[in-house]
């Protein structure tokens, strides 16, 4: 089966080299690479070039302008002729596994996921996975659950997840407002036949100053920089669940989902308002294993709830 791998690219030199060494030495090489530029100020037209003469299976896309990442992206799904789509980034390591790992385990799911190993931009290892700096201590075990997840927060990193080809009549365009594409392709299988989450590590997902993750947002000095942009980046988050979470609702048939998606809405929308705090704070506790895929330990939920009103009550 044909995948197709679609990567966008923008002022990627540095890095680029790596990621294209990595694709081209997949285990699984039934792929074409499609890749969209953005309009490089740099070299990455080069690099990307001197590969292109290299190997057939890559096809160069170059936008006339800065068009802006999700405009780009859009561009490549349209393209990509494969029966399964896997996301890329410009500036990670996978796996010589990557592709075999993804498409022997997606079963009949439209969309699956894996973990990733944070490396710093030398590739040291950070000691931790994507999975682990997360508010996860379990993966989640059914497709239920995982729709709850992606109601609120993306457990499916778009560089480390498999796609079928016909999401694609739901997904583009893309909605007015969305900001994180890996989101709505996730919440999108969700809702029709399923999106699944394996914890096997498929990449190195390196860290760096352009590239900010949960990782790094716990660290001390990181939140020290970042705390008079936390209002606003939260507010990122709330438009962006708002807009997501009103686009899908239309297509969802099961009533239980709906009336979830019904409630998270309402949920974003007083956080973005900064109303009802009781009636958030109580709806994130009572749904908070399913949320955050926390363990059924009381001593961790008694802290939790505490935790939630602090974070709702005062931070608000």
């Amino acid at each position: 089966m044909l995948i197709s791998i679609a990567l966008a690219t923008y002022n990627g030199e540095k890095y680029i080299r790596e990621q294209l060494d990595s694709i081209l030495s997949q285990s699984y090489t039934n792929f074409e690479l499609i890749i969209c530029d953005d309009h490089s100020t740099d070299s990455t037209i080069e690099v990307i070039k001197y590969y292109l003469e290299k190997d057939s299976r890559i096809s160069l896309y170059q936008n006339k302008t800065n068009n802006g990442f999700l405009k780009t992206f859009e561009k490549i799904l349209s393209l990509c002729k494969g029966i399964y789509i896997a996301c890329c980034d410009q500036d990670d390591i996978w796996e010589k596994n990557h592709l075999e790992t993804l498409i022997n385990n997606i079963d009949k799911n439209d969309c699956i996921g894996a973990n990733s190993e944070l490396v710093d931009e030398k590739l040291t290892p950070l000691n931790k996975t994507l999975l682990q700096s997360m508010d996860v201590y379990i993966a989640p075990n059914s497709n239920n659950i995982l729709f709850q997840r992606e109601c609120f927060y993306n457990l499916i990193q778009g560089t480390a997840s498999l796609f079928s080809r016909n999401l694609l009549q739901y997904l583009l365009p893309f909605p007015h407002g969305i900001k994180f594409h890996d989101h709505w392709i996730a919440l999108n299988a969700c809702i029709r036949n399923g999106c699944k989450y394996i914890p096997e590590t498929i990449l190195q997902y390196r860290c760096h100053s352009q590239n900010v993750t949960g990782y790094q947002r716990f660290k001390f000095s990181h939140a020290l920089q970042t705390i008079k942009h936390s209002a606003k980046f939260r507010q990122t988050i709330y438009t962006h669940n708002l807009a997501m979470l009103q686009a899908i609702l239309p297509s969802i048939n099961d009533t239980k989902k709906k009336k979830f998606v019904q409630q998270a809405i309402q949920f974003f929308s007083n956080l973005s308002n900064n109303q009802n705090k009781f009636n958030t704070t109580f709806f994130y506790i009572k749904n908070y294993e399913s949320i955050t895929l926390c363990p059924r330990r009381k001593w961790k939920l008694f802290f939790y709830r505490v935790f939630c009103i602090l974070m709702f009550g005062i931070m608000q």
